[in-house]
């Protein structure tokens, strides 16, 4: 009997192989995400008051709807595929609040947000039958982001002409993301929840309070979610 087991247990990357090869092929998608952006900053204050420097820290949050171009099996080693995937974000709200001021003062109510994302991703298909297949991938690649605060409805504090929050102001956001999910493939049509996660980046902007100029402080931080519908092009 445990010649046998074993026998199988060689013979089931084989299997898994054969079984997923038809997963092949471009996908187009769309979807919804969830973006959280932290971004640090640094200027130097001539007052000196409250201290010799000033580290500003905004939390920015976006809705975004995604549009994904997917080519799977691009190639595989042994049972892992490998798929590379682009998704266009298109902000449709968000808020930003400054964490750096008393009770996190929002400094935004709204704004408007595009980026690109894009990800290799080593995924593990397991067949659960017929044409029904889960896949459960990570994946990692660059995404790109910008990040239009309207400055609207600002707190007590934001709306202080010194920050100049009220005027509006853009960021860009440059990261290598990370991401881990599902895909739940059935047949020409998957569904796949993920999470994101940057691992390191830049970020600029041309916000200007009555200061000296903004630079970066530390790298910006990126943790989302994301679920969109994929549908096979062709066959």
């Amino acid at each position: 009997m445990k010649p046998v087991f074993f026998l199988l247990l060689l013979l089931f990357p084989f299997a898994l192989q054969a079984q997923t090869d038809n997963r092949g092929g471009w996908y187009a998608g769309i979807g919804f995400a969830r973006m959280h952006y932290k971004t640090n900053w640094y200027y130097h204050r001539f007052d000196g008051n409250p201290r010799y420097d000033n580290y500003p820290i905004h939390s920015i949050n976006s809705n975004m709807i995604t549009l994904s171009i997917e080519k799977r099996s691009l190639f595989k080693a042994g049972p892992v595929h490998f798929d590379l995937n682009g998704d266009l974000l298109l902000g449709i709200t968000g808020k930003a609040k400054g964490e750096w001021l008393p009770n996190d003062d929002v400094i935004s109510g709204g704004g408007k947000a595009a980026g690109i994302n894009v990800l290799l991703k080593a995924v593990y298909p397991i067949p659960v039958g017929g044409k029904v297949g889960i896949a459960p991938f990570v994946g990692l690649g660059p995404q790109f982001t910008f990040l239009h605060n309207n400055g609207k409805d600002a707190g007590e504090f934001a709306s202080s002409d010194y920050f100049s929050y009220t005027e509006g102001w853009n960021e860009y956001v440059l990261l290598f993301n990370g991401a881990a999910g599902v895909n739940f493939e059935f047949g020409s049509v998957t569904i796949t929840p993920a999470v994101h996660f940057g691992l390191i980046g830049t970020s600029f902007t041309d916000w200007e309070p009555n200061e000296d100029g903004v630079q970066m402080e530390s790298s910006p931080v990126n943790f989302g979610f994301s679920v969109k519908a994929g549908f096979r092009l062709g066959r």
